[in-house]
Order: structure tokens, then sequence, then C-alpha cells
């Protein structure tokens, strides 16, 4: 279903009284994700640092931050008027003794100090919100090019702002002239953005208004588009996925050394509060994720990948090496299995480990995996039957046959393991499917696909699953969900069967759950 937005969504703008119209639930979302950051002056902090925290310039006790916060999001979320955000400002600094904030010397002063407060957090949280719904991958793929639209109600209108305005501006979403340009561009800039097709871009290219030289109080030289204010080159909420343990790094190395320890005990519960615990909670997580690589590297399979990977090293590690026996002297198996599990979180690899042995071998046959129990005697005749030899069985015994150099086959069968080991991590997996197929029945997957050369006893809940093999069930449980979702997301060449188009492809376009749901969990699921 394509992404609408509702028009309590789209209507967002100031009435002559001053108060803004209802927000939306993105908006809302982002101001209260902040953490209150005690600064000294306005620029103790720019661009991206605002999207987590809150802050008023000279505001340095945890008490008085945290009551002008509230006053902010009464403001944000009922929607109320400047007048209204004046006399709760006055009050909380009555209360809190706060008398040499800037600008409290005169009732000019006064009025433009709180205009600058309410404006701006207000039209950041806005643009943070509409930021996060532009890139909404339903939206995206419907109107995934952005145009700059002009208000041409305010009072001093910006130069540049008009011409983009009327050019007018319309580039592809992740166009790197928006890192700088999405708006608002300075104070008391009303500017926004308007989503359309692609058939209204016409190939041109962003303009190139030059820089500018800025020194700020420190004698720093910054270097700023000509157009935006100082402190004002970002997109609002482009940076949340950033670690905020890093951020919290980050802010503190420049803060007073008081200052700094305040703001580490502001937000020590904060950082050190769990991740997700739930099928919903990974999903979700695993949606954000997805949506920010989507960003950064694009769908094409091998880009997204290269990203994925490239963060999963990062944030948990994907460096070590399953431990594996070859099967005779024929090294190229362990060699694409250890391949393979470095795909995989070091959590994931090292709990399987300590699973129990896994011996491999290669075949030119089908591939497979077989985990064993002490008391699985009568399994030894199905070990020498597949190539294994005889064998004494010992505790979660393993067994992979795969094909030489054959990633995508050696990951598959590798996760079957993992699976094993990690019962609990299988378990969300089952969850989800027995949630999407509660009614579906049972069918034979030859007469699903005719012209595959499935066994007749090989069943499934074909459900809306890009190939209904992921639903095949055994016992009663469906553990090729996880296995091959692993698989297409993480391997190289894995097609959809009946020559649809490659699995990655298919399962981000139509089968986003699934898809993010093994993203939440390569992030967050630890054994």
């Amino acid at each position: 279903m394509p992404f609408i937005l509702s028009p309590t969504q789209i209507a967002f703008n100031a009435r002559a009284d001053g108060s803004f119209n209802r927000p939306f639930k993105e908006q809302v979302s982002f101001f209260r994700q902040k953490i209150n950051l005690p600064t000294e002056h306005y620029d103790d902090i720019l661009r991206q640092a605002h999207d987590r925290s809150f802050v008023v310039a000279g505001a340095t006790k945890a008490d008085l931050l945290a009551d002008l916060r509230q006053a902010v999001d009464k403001a944000i979320n009922q929607g109320t008027s400047i007048q209204e955000f004046r006399k709760d400002f006055y009050r909380i600094v009555a209360d809190r003794g706060w008398s040499d904030w800037t600008g409290s010397d005169t009732q000019a002063g006064r009025d433009w100090r709180t205009r600058i407060i309410y404006n701006t957090n207000l039209s950041a949280s806005y643009a943070a919100g509409r930021y996060q719904q532009l890139t909404d991958p339903d939206l995206l793929s419907v109107r995934p090019f952005w145009q700059y639209i002009h208000n041409d109600s305010v009072s001093h209108p910006r130069e540049l702002h008009r011409q983009w305005s009327n050019l007018p501006v319309i580039l592809r979403y992740d166009d790197p002239w928006w890192r700088a340009h999405f708006p608002p561009n300075g104070w008391g800039c009303d500017c926004r953005i308007k989503a359309v097709r692609e058939s209204r871009f016409d190939g041109q290219q962003a303009p190139d208004n030059g820089t500018r030289i800025v020194r700020d109080r420190r004698g720093q030289d910054h270097v700023v588009p000509n157009g935006i204010d100082y402190g004002w080159d970002y997109a609002p909420g482009a940076s949340l996925q950033d670690q905020l343990s890093v951020y919290v790094d980050q802010k503190t190395a420049v803060l007073p050394d008081k200052l700094a320890g305040d703001f580490r005990n502001e937000v020590a519960p904060i950082i050190d509060r769990p991740g997700p615990s739930t099928l919903d909670e990974f999903i979700a997580e695993g949606r954000r994720r997805s949506q920010n690589i989507i960003k950064l590297a694009g769908k094409d399979p091998a880009d997204f990948r290269l990203e994925l990977l490239k963060q999963l090293d990062a944030e948990v590690g994907i460096k070590i090496a399953a431990n594996v026996d070859n099967f005779g002297k024929d090294t190229r198996a362990s060699t694409v299995v250890a391949a393979a599990s470095r795909l995989l979180p070091n959590s994931w690899t090292q709990a399987t480990d300590r699973f129990g042995q896994l011996q491999v071998r290669t075949t030119q046959s089908r591939p497979f995996q077989l985990t064993t129990l002490a008391q699985d005697a009568g399994k030894l005749a199905n070990l020498k039957a597949i190539g294994f030899g005889t064998q004494t069985i010992t505790q979660n015994a393993g067994f992979i046959a795969t094909r030489p150099r054959d990633l995508d086959s050696a990951l598959h069968e590798y996760a079957h393991r993992v699976q094993s080991a990690l019962p609990e991590l299988d378990n969300f997996f089952q969850t989800l499917h027995v949630r999407r197929t509660i009614n579906d029945p049972l069918r034979r997957l030859r007469d699903i696909y005719p012209d595959l050369n499935y066994r007749l006893d090989e069943f499934a809940k074909e459900d809306n699953y890009i190939n209904a093999y992921i639903g095949k069930e055994y016992s009663g449980s469906a553990k090729e969900v996880m296995v091959t979702a692993i698989e297409f997301l993480l391997a190289r060449n894995s097609p959809v069967n009946l020559g649809r188009k490659p699995a990655f492809s298919d399962l981000l376009d139509n089968d986003r759950e699934l898809f993010d749901l093994v993203i939440g969990l390569l992030f967050y699921y630890a054994p």
C-alpha cells in the first residue's frame, strides 16, 4: 500500500497568532528522543548534534533545562501559541532563579529570545519528522524526488531560497545537495520539501551557489554554503542512526568538566537502556537500520550488502570464523564455511562453536546440514550414507556438506547449524511464521511448483513468502524461514525459483517484514 500523508501530517503552518497546527507523531517522537545538554553558548553544538540534544544556550543547570524542555514539549505536542510558551518560560526562569539570560534586560530582548527558542525547536522538530516521512521506503517507491519550496509569506525572504524554489530545484532524495540544503536553512527559515514523482525531474543538476568563510568566536574558520546560516547546513533528523554512546563521548570531550559530568549522569540511564526484546521490536529496529542503509547505499544488492557488512563489523563484529573440522583432506569445504560464518555476528559464531563439534565436507549433489544428539544412534547409518563414514556421535555434533566455492549454499547450511545452536534466535522466525500462516493450509511443494523436483513428502504453508519453500514445515516447524531469509539477504547470487528477480531485491520489495527482522536480529540479538 502506498505511503500517504494525512492532512494533519501535511498541515503545519504558523497561524497569525503565532500558534501551530496539530503536530504529527514523527515530529513528537523526534523531539522526545533528545537528551538534555547543558551549554554556555549557542554554538557549543552545531548541525547534526541538535538531532540528539535539547539545548537552551546559557542554561547549564539540569533542573532548569528539564523545565524548559517540558515547556517546549508542550508547545510541540499541543500546538500552543508563542504567547502561551512565553508564560511558561517566564514562570520557569523565575522559579529557577535564572535572571541573566541573553535578552532578559529588555522587552524586545525577551520577545526575541523566546521567539528564537520557540520557533527553532518547532521548525527543527517538524523538519526532522518530515525527513522521516519523506524517506519512508513506501513513499520513496512512488515519489523518490524532492522539490524545494519557499514560503513566500515570510517577512524577510532570502533571495537564494526563493531562487531554489522558482527554478524549481528538483533532485533525487539521496542527492548530496540535500545534506546541507534540507530546510530550515537558517534562523526564521520556513522553506519546506515536497515529495514528487520521477516524471517531474528534468535532469537538472544541483545548483552551485558557492561558499563563504565564517569565523566563529574561537577564531576558527568554517566553510558554509551560500544561502545557509552558520550551523544550519545539515538535514534535521538524518543522523539519528548514529550510536548514542559515540555521540555522548564526542560531546563530553569538548564540554567543561562540570558540564560534561552532569551530562554523563543525565544520559547514563538512556545509554544503558536495553535494546529490543520482542519480535515487533526487532522488526522496528531492523526497519530503522535498513532505511538508514538504503539512504547511504541504495537498493542495489551489492552496495547494500557492502554497507550492511561495514556497519555490522564496526558495531557487533563479524570477523571470527567458525571452528570446523575437515572430513578427509579436502579443505575447500572448511574454507567456504568459514567465509560464510564471517558474514554473521561473532557472538552467533562463538555460541555455535560452544554448542558442539562441526565437521564439513564437499559434495557435488544437494548440500545439507545435520545436527545430532548423543542418543541419536539411529542417525549413524544416515551419516555413513551421506559420506561422513562411521561416526561415534557426540553431544550436538554437526555435519555440513556443501559445494566447493559455493558461498550461498554454505551460508544456508551454516545458518541451519546456527539455528540448532540458538533456538531462541530461531524462535523469532517461528513466531512470525505462525502469526502469518495460522489459518493457511499445508500444500505440497510439488503442487505449488510442478516443474521442480520436490518430493511428495515436502509440504509448506505458502503465505505471501517470495518463495513458498520459505514456509516449508518439518514436523510442524518452519525451519527454512530464518535460514532462507539470511541467505537471501547476505549471499551473493541466490535467485528465486521460476525465473523471478534476485532474491535479495524480491525480499526487500515484497516481504519487508521478514527482511527487517533479519537486520534487526543481526544488529541487536546476542546469545
